[in-house]
């Protein structure tokens, strides 16, 4: 046991070979991650205890390799067993262009391109306040299915008016009322 650093600086690789299945790293006789190389599924990684697992860069305000340089981007969180990204840090998809992240008011989910949501059953929104759609092009378009081509549409003239079209020809717009447990069209 050395009383200084040791150091491992191999011309190849560094291979640790041990038959109990477990790779263990410590800090002063406290294990802090474990390696268990039989874990069904394959290789797992874990942290000791109650310990979060944090995952980072070198931030560039210290020298490399010191711990005042560590920037985190994410953890494994014990306490609440989910990856907690740090901060307003982005997950991104492909490029800076597509990503999502917290802005420490709003959960934004951003993209250059379509944005398709596509659950298997029902897709619910359920806001605590007002659900606001804010289409640039002035057009919500609302559709039933693939085979609805035309749908409903709402259009914004940009001056104040709205307009609704049902895209179909020769079908109505019906609105309803319930009367008394009965449907009843009012207009």
């Amino acid at each position: 046991k050395p009383g200084v650093d040791f150091l491992v600086d191999a011309g190849g690789d560094v291979i640790l070979d041990g038959d109990g299945g477990d790779v263990y790293l410590k800090d002063g006789g406290s294990e802090k991650i474990r390696i268990n190389m039989a874990a069904s599924g394959g290789p797992a990684l874990r942290s000791s205890g109650s310990l979060d697992m944090l995952f980072g860069i070198d931030g560039g305000k210290g020298t490399a390799g010191s711990a005042q340089s560590f920037t985190e981007v994410f953890r494994l969180d014990t306490s609440a067993e989910s990856v907690l990204v740090a901060g307003t840090k982005k997950i991104e998809f492909t490029d800076g262009n597509a990503y999502i992240n917290h802005d420490g008011t709003d959960l934004q989910i951003v993209d250059d391109a379509d944005v398709n949501i596509k659950p298997g059953v029902d897709f619910l929104v359920d806001a605590g306040g007002d659900i606001i759609l804010d289409a640039d092009g002035d057009d919500i378009v609302f559709k039933a299915g693939s085979g609805d081509s035309t749908g409903l549409k709402w259009t914004h003239s940009g001056t104040g008016d709205w307009t609704n079209l049902v895209g179909t020809s020769d079908k109505d717009l019906i609105f309803q009322v319930n009367d008394g447990g009965s449907p009843t069209e009012v207009m």
